[in-house]
């Protein structure tokens, strides 16, 4: 019963993210949103990374290249990382492009930050 419960709450939720565009992750994984919107997450007691641990990924001009993306467009990329993976992202592009935001969606996923216990945040703005 609770299964169901659950399953119900996530379709809904997952419904409303696709009508208003928050919350939704174009690769198909949870979203940015949806990491920071969980539960807070116990203290750990290793040092959270630093804005530039967080961003120097998301740098490499590469990542916008090798997904087509135009000098005209603009790209909002909002990842949530732990244990040094992506594990939540939203990538918004204007003007909309379904296809490069998910391409640029599944490369930060396969991207590799330094390794800690605490959920960080970082948003890039191209």
């Amino acid at each position: 019963m609770d299964f169901l419960l659950l399953a119900l709450i996530v379709a809904a939720v997952a419904s409303r993210s696709r009508r208003d565009g928050s919350g939704y992750s174009t690769a198909g994984g949870p979203s940015y949103e949806s990491i920071l919107n969980s539960p807070t997450e116990p203290p750990s007691h290793l040092p959270e990374l630093t804005n530039a641990q967080l961003s120097a990924p998301l740098l490499n001009p590469s990542l916008l290249t090798r997904c087509g993306v135009p000098d005209d467009m603009k790209v909002k990329i909002q990842v949530a990382v732990k244990m040094g993976r992506a594990i939540g992202v939203t990538v918004t592009t204007s003007p909309a492009n379904h296809a490069i935001a998910a391409c640029v969606d599944q490369s930060v996923r396969r991207m590799q930050w330094p390794a800690t216990t605490k959920t960080d945040f970082v948003t890039t703005t191209y």
